[in-house]
């Protein structure tokens, strides 16, 4: 795994940046494995760029402007869940970690945006 530093809309975070010699099991996140969510290795690059995926994820979750970091992730997702079921779907994988809830306490954010297109797949605040 390579951390690389991250200066950009948040403000400063650490990005992972995954060798694609990396196997499939180092590439799970535990909280997304608990709802159904596994990443894959892309074979072909994706249309958007990492800074247009920031973009838009930043917009269309202002609250996650408090995040304490950011880190983005290309990947294939597969998602069994009832709400969003999706089958090696290229997707930008955006997680801001630690946002201040109003009731107190932080959460995570994963923002899921399609790859080619920049839509918004689906989020999940764990």
């Amino acid at each position: 795994m390579i951390f690389g530093q991250h200066d950009g809309l948040m403000g400063t975070g650490v990005h992972i940046l995954w060798p694609e010699d990396a196997s499939t099991a180092d590439m799970q996140i535990p909280a997304l494995l608990a709802h159904g969510i596994t990443l894959a290795h892309p074979e072909e690059n994706a249309n958007l760029s990492q800074q247009e995926a920031l973009l838009i994820a930043s917009q269309r979750e202002p609250d996650a402007l408090s995040a304490r970091s950011v880190s983005s992730r290309y990947a294939l997702v597969n998602s069994t869940m009832a709400q969003k079921r999706l089958q090696n779907t290229p997707a930008w994988v955006i997680c801001y970690q630690n946002i201040a809830a109003s009731t107190g306490g932080v959460h995570d954010l994963y923002i899921f945006l399609d790859a080619n297109s920049g839509t918004e797949l689906f989020a999940l605040r764990t």
